[in-house]
């Protein structure tokens, strides 16, 4: 998965009460920072990752690791 997000770009955000799904792109403030993440798991989904992302024992072949560039 190429990254959605490169450095130097503006965002424009709005705050929803929406419910999250996989490969949602969502906004942390955390003190002073923000933290700009891609969802790839939800509640009760079982993440490993190693060489590759696997959700639920399948592998995401769109998911970059630095382990497999």
């Amino acid at each position: 998965m190429d990254p959605t997000l490169k450095d130097g770009r503006i965002v424009l955000m709005q705050k929803y009460n929406l419910k999250l799904k996989n490969n949602d792109v969502i906004v942390i403030k955390k003190d002073k920072n923000i933290i700009i993440k891609r969802l790839i798991g939800m509640p009760n989904d079982r993440v490993k990752i190693d060489k590759y992302v696997y959700v639920n024992n399948i592998k995401n072949d769109e998911i970059v690791t630095e382990n497999n560039r």
